[in-house]
Formats: structure tokens, C-alpha cells, sequence
């Protein structure tokens, strides 16, 4: 019974027939027992022969082996071998069949240790900066990367302060009164989080579209100092919340344009904190919006969507897709997340790098802001003036507006609702001169030829320009179509009678005439300046570009032929991409900005502030002394930089940093120094004298006077610069900071992969399992279970001119009773020479 189960041992750990680390035998294999023995033995070798790979490109290809072997170890099964449809990890498989510690410690004490297999990883100058700075960042992380403690401060203060430069010091303190105003304008910025949109009203992604659409209201209207009336309430039921809001930003750029069109009031554009506050927000719900068709579900590869109007899904449109996103719920992931992603998928569209010749990928973020009917597809001649914009025909007053007059009020991209009731309220105002009460305009718009659908007409003209599709039709025929209504318009009886109608009536057509070789030259240039130009900017050559617009003789230098796209695509290396770069560029910068508009940039400026504090020096009882009561000038503390000192009508004083780091220095031990103190002043409730390293922590924040006089050195003091960067990691910038400290860790992680030639260069064409055979030299003791049983078999690599041959013997110890764990462990790994 014990051999069987060895027996069974040996042949499941050795199979591959259902997936290389799930194998299952069961016994009815002892009807065929040699059988079996010979298929899975082949089977091991196929296997276990992947392990040696990394040694056998170090002997013959000269790479570094223990790279190689690092390599082959993330890749999967099917990279490997020719079993297509197994995603298993090679480490798992080799954990499956070797005893690993075993294995690893044989092959590095007994195989890479010797010279035909030991070859060093070659210097790489920007992955050893990457991997020194990783390492840095690392030890940073350790102190600040979880949360802000006093604590491990206490330690590490004087540690860090000891090993400030006075040139870092002054760069620090240069930095931060640009930092402290520069930021100071954001004192307002702090973009909701998902519950606070959730307590505002704003519960699915329809709401979530309003929520922005009206930042962007409350923006303009404080730009232009415009006091509203009432806010717009998401928490009210809402019949219609789209026409709802569309109403209320009308009436918004009402106000706005009446007070711009009033010649007595002096109207000036004036940008504020609350300003940017308000555009911050807009611009954030635009971004969480926007990540909502980013998910996997509507992710789709360039290749795999149809059409225009197929970006988001294979078998729904787009705007049925823009349908079924508005109805469900504001997702928390997507709220809460650190970054902007939504904003900057443009620019991850632009630099994945992956093939986008009609550019659908790359104008997605297009329609989903700007899409306002299904007629988008490359060559779609319904999109034409007559049916989208007017048609005028020769009976009295018979014309009709077209589809577009009313986009704004129907469910399309994110930006119409917006637009169209922009142009709706500025339309109003320019009316407002022989309509004061609106009257009329009330009746055109109900019957079907107000502001609403000329504002509806011109936002549809507008988004579908912005949309990025072909509107080559559109342009081909717009002055054919506008004269055919012109001419039918001089028909009608009141037009044809009016002799001043009728001659401004041929003045219109007159210029659209002239207008027509114009834009026919547009639509038929090169430069597809009417069919997705954008797309033609980032595909088309830089030369055939310049030579468009004329500038190809404004350059001292020949352009090369090559377009963005492929000057985008660029390999840097053997495996890394100029694309590869941007994107991690571009994920940076979307952290950066979504900590900024997420409340940290008043906390920024209070820490910068803290840093620009010399309040302290300016008291009169501050006092350094020298032993028992020698007094000590900044000057002396600083003769070697002057630039340290500031001199302010004859007094001198320094910054807080950079005595603290003075202090720090072990040459100033014996200096004392005396904080003022008394009702409160600097936290102490009289004057007390510190050591010098007392001092510098006191003064940096460390360290609160307790009510029995002692100091506890294990907390922070409000309004210092410890406390004022400790408040980054309160509340929810707690929870953004870690975040966003964990990205930076991953996107230096990434660089270093990136720039580590040997470790992430593709070995996969000289790992190809074509260059690879295995022959079996002999076996042992398959039946006895108790004893050991021993596999040996040669392996050769044959690549090129390189033919080498290898002999690999293992070894699957015997198992005891009612064990069944056995794993195979090296005992011989050489070159045949």
C-alpha cells in the first residue's frame, strides 16, 4: 500500500494533462503502471526543465542568471511551453514540483557561483537613480507613509536636522513663501466627498451630471459678481431634474448678460478663492463622471469597437449607454479615489500606445461630454443643416427647426444640457431690450421658435464640433442648403414685398457664396480639418502637418517623417516606450491635483506658514547662550552663511529650521537656550531654558508643557511646523495621503522596473521552447515508496550557432506513512562539456 502511494506521489506530482499545479491521478493508473510512469515522466522533464532555463542563458547567452530566473518566474505556463490555455504562474509550478528552498539555495551556492554561470547584472545609471531613490523614499515612507507620530519623531528628529545642509535649508525657506502664496488662492478648495454629495441629494450619475453643470453655474455667476436668488435643490423631488436644471442656469446667464449689456454698470471679471473653489468642484464631478464608462464593463479595446457609435459597448450605442450609466447610482470607489483620471483620459487614451487608426479610443472622453444624437458614424449624410439645424420652405411661414433644437433637454453627452441653456439665457438677455418680461419669448419657445431651440440648434452645432466626428457632409453641403432656405424664404409673401428684406436677404446669400470655397477647401483639404482632427493631429506625419499650415518653411530644421502618435510610441529601450513615461507622468500629475482639490492645499499654506514664523526670535527675552551665560549672535552660529541671517533694523534673526539645525549639530551641545514663556506664550507658562536638542525640537513643535510643569516630549504643539504637517494626516487628507504615498511608492516601483534592463528586458524570444529539448537518461525506484527515487535527464539548447548540452539529476525523497508531500530536490545541475 505505501508503494502505491508513492507510486500515485510520483505520477500526480509530476502531471500537467489538467493544469501543472493542480494535477490529480487516481489509481486506476496501476493498470498501467509503466505507462503512466513514461507519460508523466516526459511530462516532468517539460516541467521541471523551465527551472534551469535562467542558468542555461547565463552559460550560453551571457545574461545574468538569477535576472533571468526572476523573469521566467512572473511569466505564465503558456509563455513557456506550448500549452496555449494554462495561465497558471511559473512559480507556482515550480513551487508544485521542487522543494524550493532547496532548489534555490543548490542553485545559487553550486551553480551560479561557478564561472561558465556567473555573469554579473550589467550597471544601468537610471535604474540604479531609480532604485536609490526608491530605496529613500522607502525610509520616508517608514515615517510619514502610515500616519504623522510624535512618537517615532521624537527619534527621528534630530536624525533628520543632523543631516540638513544650510543650502537645503535655504532652498526650503526660498520654496515656501512661493508656496504660501501660490497655494493661498485655494483656501476654499475642498471638493465633496461621497457621502456629502450623498447628504446633498446627488444619488445617481444624473444627479452627478446636474451636480457639475451647476458648479459651473454657481462659477460664472461668481465671476461676474452675480448674487442668485436661490441655490438649486437635489434634494426636492424632481419631475424632470435635466429641465429642471436647464431653466435655472438659463435664468443664471440671464442675469450674467443683462449686467454685462448694462452700459452704467462697470461689469468686471473677477477671480477669487471662491472662484476656484467653485470650478474645482465642476471640474471633479466631470471627472468622477467620466470614470463611470472607464470601468471594465465599457472599456472596450480600440479593435474591438465598431463604429462611432459603438466606443462603450459592441451591442449598445453610446447614448444608450450614456442612458443606462445616468440611472445608476454615484459610486463610492469612484468618488473617493485619489486622483483625476476621468479628466486626463484623453491623455491615457493618447500614450497607451495601443493601435487607434480611426481614434475612437482616443475621442471617447468627447462623447461622453459633447455626443448629441446617433448620426455620427463616418460618412452619415443625415448630417446635414436641412436636418439638423433649419429648413425653410417656399409656403409663408413654413420652416422647421431641426433635431438639434432640442438638445439640452433630451439624454446625450454630459456638457448639452449646459450649453444649450447657456445659450438659451444669453439669447434671453439680448431680447430682454423689447421682450422686459420675457412674454415673448415664452411664446416662440412654445411653439417651437424661441431661444430654447435656437439655443439647442447652436449647441448642437457646437458639441458636435467638439465631439470629434465627420461633419464632412455637414460643411460639403451647408451653403447649398442655407441658399436653398434663403431662396425659399424670398418666396414667402411678406419677404418678396419688402424690398429692404429681400436686398439683406441677397447680401446673406451673397457673402455665403463667397463663404463656399472656403469651407469646401477645409472639407477637402488634407488635413481633414472637418472629420476627426484631432485625431488627424495625433496620426498624420509632422512634415504633411507643417506643409498644411503653412509653416514648413518656418523651422531651421527638416522635421522627420514621423506623427505624434509614433513619436509617442518611441522605445527608450529594448522594452520601455516614451508612452510608458508619460503615463506615469500623467498618473503623478493626477495625484498631485486630486490632493490639492481634495483640502490639503489650506494645509500646504499653514505649513509653509509655520516655516515662514520668526516670531519667536523677535521676542526680546529669546536668548542663546554658551556655557553658563555667554551670549551667542546668529552670526556666529552662522558665520559660514550669511544668507541664513536676516537682518531687520538691526536685528538679527534666522528661521526656525535652520536653528533647529544648528542646534542639532553635536559642535553646540554645550549651548542653552532660553524660550520665552508666560500666559501662554510659545506653550509654556513662564521663560524656560532647554539644551540644544531640547530647544530644536521645542521650536520645530515637539514637545507640551504639562500642568505639573513637566514636558511630554511624545506630542505635537498647535501652530508649529511638526503640528501644521501632522494635520495632513487628520481627517479625510489622512486617508488621501496614505493613498497618495502608496501611488508614488507603486509609480517609483514601476520606474525601476521600467529602467532595470535585466530584469524586465523579454528573455521570451531565447526562452522560446523551440530552442529547447529534453531527453531522459535514466530513472530509479518508481514502486518503493519508502526509499528515494531519482530522475535524470539531459537538456539541450540549441539557438544559432550555440548548442549545448546540460544534465539535470533530481531527486523525490521517500515519504514516510500517510504522508503524501514529497517535492523533488536537485542533487546534480551541470554543463556536458
Amino acid at each position: 500500500m505505501v508503494g502505491m502511494k508513492k507510486l500515485i506521489t510520483l505520477i500526480g506530482a509530476t502531471s500537467l494533462s489538467v493544469s501543472p499545479v493542480m494535477a490529480v491521478v487516481s489509481c486506476k493508473y496501476i493498470d498501467t503502471i509503466q505507462k503512466s510512469i513514461d507519460n508523466k515522466l516526459a511530462e516532468v522533464m517539460a516541467s521541471t526543465s523551465n527551472y534551469f532555463k535562467g542558468a542555461i542563458l547565463a552559460n550560453s547567452e551571457g545574461y545574468n542568471g538569477p535576472s533571468v530566473d526572476k523573469y521566467i518566474s512572473k511569466l505564465k505556463v503558456k509563455d513557456m511551453t506550448n500549452k496555449v490555455n494554462d495561465s497558471s504562474q511559473m512559480s507556482k509550478l515550480f513551487d508544485t514540483f521542487f522543494n524550493t528552498t532547496q532548489a534555490n539555495t543548490y542553485m545559487n551556492n553550486d551553480v551560479y557561483s561557478k564561472a561558465e554561470f556567473d555573469n554579473p547584472v550589467q550597471e544601468n545609471e537610471m535604474s540604479k537613480l531609480i532604485n536609490t531613490l526608491q530605496k529613500a523614499y522607502n525610509e520616508i515612507y517608514k515615517l510619514v507613509g502610515i500616519n504623522f507620530d510624535p512618537t517615532l519623531w521624537n527619534t527621528a528628529l534630530p536624525l533628520l536636522l543632523s543631516s540638513l545642509s544650510e543650502k537645503n535649508i535655504l532652498s526650503v525657506q526660498k520654496i515656501m513663501p512661493k508656496i504660501s502664496k501660490l497655494l493661498s488662492i485655494m483656501k476654499d478648495v475642498k471638493v465633496p466627498n461621497y457621502k456629502e454629495l450623498i447628504k446633498m441629494g446627488i444619488k445617481t450619475n444624473q444627479d452627478l451630471k446636474i451636480y457639475f453643470s451647476y458648479q459651473l453655474s454657481l462659477f460664472a455667476a461668481n465671476l461676474f459678481d452675480i448674487k442668485l436668488d436661490e441655490e438649486f435643490d437635489f434634494n426636492i423631488e424632481h419631475e424632470d431634474i435635466n429641465l429642471d436644471y436647464y431653466y435655472y442656469n438659463s435664468s443664471v446667464w440671464t442675469k450674467i448678460f443683462k449686467k454685462i449689456n448694462n452700459k452704467e454698470n462697470n461689469s468686471k471679471v473677477s477671480f477669487t478663492g471662491e472662484s476656484l473653489a467653485l470650478l474645482i468642484n465642476a471640474l471633479f464631478g466631470i471627472n468622477w463622471y467620466i470614470q463611470n464608462f472607464t470601468t471594465d464593463e465599457y472599456d472596450l479595446n480600440s479593435e474591438d469597437m465598431l463604429d462611432d457609435n459603438h466606443i462603450f459597448s459592441i451591442d449598445k450605442t453610446n447614448l444608450e449607454v450614456i442612458a443606462d450609466i445616468n440611472k445608476s447610482q454615484i459610486s463610492e470607489k469612484i468618488i473617493d479615489a485619489t486622483n483625476i483620471d476621468g479628466l486626463l483620459q484623453f491623455f491615457y487614451d493618447l500614450f497607451s500606445g495601443e493601435p487607434d487608426k480611426n481614434s475612437y479610443k482616443l475621442l471617447r472622453t468627447l462623447k461622453i461630454l459633447f455626443q448629441v444624437d446617433d448620426d455620427i458614424t463616418t460618412g452619415n449624410k443625415n448630417l446635414n443643416f436641412d436636418k439638423k439645424v433649419l429648413k425653410i420652405e417656399s409656403k409663408t411661414m413654413d420652416f422647421k427647426l431641426g433635431e438639434w433644437s432640442s438638445n439640452g433637454k433630451k439624454e446625450n453627452g454630459a456638457m448639452n444640457t449646459f450649453l444649450s441653456s447657456t445659450l438659451d439665457g444669453i439669447i434671453k438677455a439680448y431680447t430682454a431690450s423689447f421682450d422686459p418680461d420675457g412674454g415673448i419669448m415664452d411664446f416662440l419657445n412654445k411653439i417651437g421658435m424661441g431661444s430654447e431651440q435656437l439655443g439647442g440648434v447652436a449647441s448642437g452645432v457646437i458639441s458636435s464640433i467638439f465631439t470629434g466626428i465627420d461633419m464632412d457632409n455637414f460643411f460639403a453641403t451647408l451653403i447649398e442648403q442655407v441658399k436653398g432656405s434663403l431662396n425659399n424664404a424670398l418666396k414667402w409673401s411678406f419677404i418678396k414685398n419688402n424690398e429692404k428684406l429681400v436686398e439683406q436677404i441677397k447680401n446673406i446669400m451673397i457673402k455665403a457664396e463667397e463663404l463656399e470655397p472656403k469651407i469646401l477647401h477645409l472639407v477637402n483639404s488634407e488635413g481633414s480639418f472637418t472629420n476627426k482632427f484631432l485625431g488627424y493631429l495625433v496620426n498624420t506625419d509632422i512634415r504633411k502637418l507643417m506643409k498644411i499650415l503653412g509653416l514648413e518653411n518656418s523651422l531651421p530644421i527638416e522635421l522627420p517623417k514621423i506623427s505624434l502618435k509614433q513619436i509617442i510610441d518611441i522605445q527608450i529601450t529594448k522594452e520601455i516606450k516614451l508612452s510608458d513615461i508619460l503615463r506615469l507622468g500623467t498618473k503623478g500629475l493626477s495625484y498631485l491635483v486630486a490632493l490639492l482639490g481634495k483640502g490639503v492645499a489650506p494645509k500646504i499654506v499653514n505649513i509653509a506658514d509655520a516655516f515662514n514664523d520668526v516670531s519667536l526670535f523677535l521676542d526680546d527675552d529669546f536668548k542663546i547662550i554658551n556655557g553658563s551665560s555667554t551670549p551667542v549672535k546668529m552670526t556666529e552660529l552662522f558665520e559660514n552663511n550669511s544668507n541664513l541671517i536676516i537682518n531687520d533694523n538691526g536685528k538679527e534673526y534666522t528661521y526656525v529650521l535652520a536653528l533647529a539645525t544648528k542646534l542639532s549639530d553635536k559642535k553646540n551641545t554645550g549651548i542653552k537656550v532660553t524660550i520665552p514663556g508666560g500666559n501662554g506664550k510659545n506653550g509654556l507658562s513662564k521663560n524656560r531654558d532647554l539644551n540644544s536638542r531640547q530647544a530644536a525640537k521645542w521650536m520645530m513643535g515637539l514637545g507640551v508643557e504639562l500642568e505639573n510643569g513637566q514636558i511630554d516630549w511624545n506630542q505635537f504643539r498647535a501652530g508649529t511646523i511638526l503640528s501644521s504637517i501632522s494635520t495632513l494626516w487628520n481627517d479625510e487628507t489622512g486617508k488621501l495621503i496614505t493613498g497618495i504615498l502608496g501611488g508614488i511608492n507603486d509609480i517609483l516601483k514601476a520606474l525601476a522596473d521600467m529602467f532595470d534592463d535585466k530584469q524586465n528586458k523579454s528573455y521570451l524570444e531565447d526562452l522560446n521552447y523551440i530552442h529547447f529539448n529534453t531527453k531522459l537518461i535514466s530513472y530509479t525506484n518508481f514502486r518503493n515508496g519508502k526509499s528515494d527515487s531519482q530522475v535524470t535527464y539531459n537538456i539541450n539548447y540549441k539557438n544559432g550557432s550555440i548548442n549545448n548540452n546540460y544534465t539535470v539529476k533530481l531527486v523525490l525523497p521517500g515519504t514516510k506513512e500517510n504522508e503524501n508531500n514529497a517535492k523533488y530536490e536537485i542533487l546534480e545541475f551541470k554543463l556536458n562539456k
